[in-house]
């Protein structure tokens, strides 16, 4: 069976769980209200698709470790007029991917827009977050809700493949077969053009 097939029925089944982390008062419960508000309008569902869970990571190594591989992805939220706030997001990225590698989704959320930063603090935070962390960073105001929309666009861009669920076991055989089918196209395709430009 098709590994995409695997995750949408484990979707299907567990939904997919963020995990919402960052310094005391930065807006996380915030941002979550505006997310599941935003996600169940998108979806005109009130499901459990996307289950966001507001933590604080324990300082004991081994449930830390325990607590970040129940997520599968992460909303790593820092106030722009806090400092102490963003060095902490930074500690806590280094965290999620030493135990879920670079490949699992984590966005990094400047909140408190509203408030007086420098344009020079913005773009340095920025850099750090995109180039030296390879994360993706939104600058938003949870209190209007401004460029929340920018946040559950990404989870749909990452997740929304898979939420639409076969409904019996020859959809889920048609699933597959379609994927298989693509794959092949797929590596036949490239392969006819390596031969053609000579390259080896």
């Amino acid at each position: 069976m098709a590994t995409s097939l695997k995750i949408r029925q484990h979707i299907q089944k567990n939904g997919v769980k963020v995990m919402v982390l960052g310094h005391e008062q930065v807006g996380k419960t915030t941002i979550i209200n505006n997310l599941c508000s935003i996600i169940s309008d998108t979806l005109q569902s009130e499901g459990d698709t996307f289950k966001f869970m507001e933590a604080s990571l324990s300082d004991m190594p081994n449930l830390r470790k325990l607590m970040i591989g129940t997520a599968n992805a992460f909303i790593l939220t820092y106030a722009v007029d806090d400092d102490a706030s963003f060095d902490y997001v930074t500690t806590l990225i280094n965290d999620v991917q030493a135990v879920k590698g670079k490949n699992t989704p984590v966005f990094v959320v400047a909140n408190k827009m509203d408030k007086e930063t420098t344009i020079q603090k913005r773009i340095i935070a920025d850099c750090v977050i995109t180039i030296d962390y390879e994360c993706d960073h939104f600058e938003v105001c949870a209190n209007t809700g401004k460029n929340i929309d920018s946040i559950a666009k990404k989870l749909f861009d990452y997740y929304g493949k898979y939420l639409l669920f076969p409904t019996s076991i020859e959809e889920e055989e048609t699933y597959a077969e379609i994927e298989e089918t693509m794959t092949k196209s797929s590596k036949k395709l490239r392969t006819t053009i390596r031969e053609f430009f000579c390259i080896r």
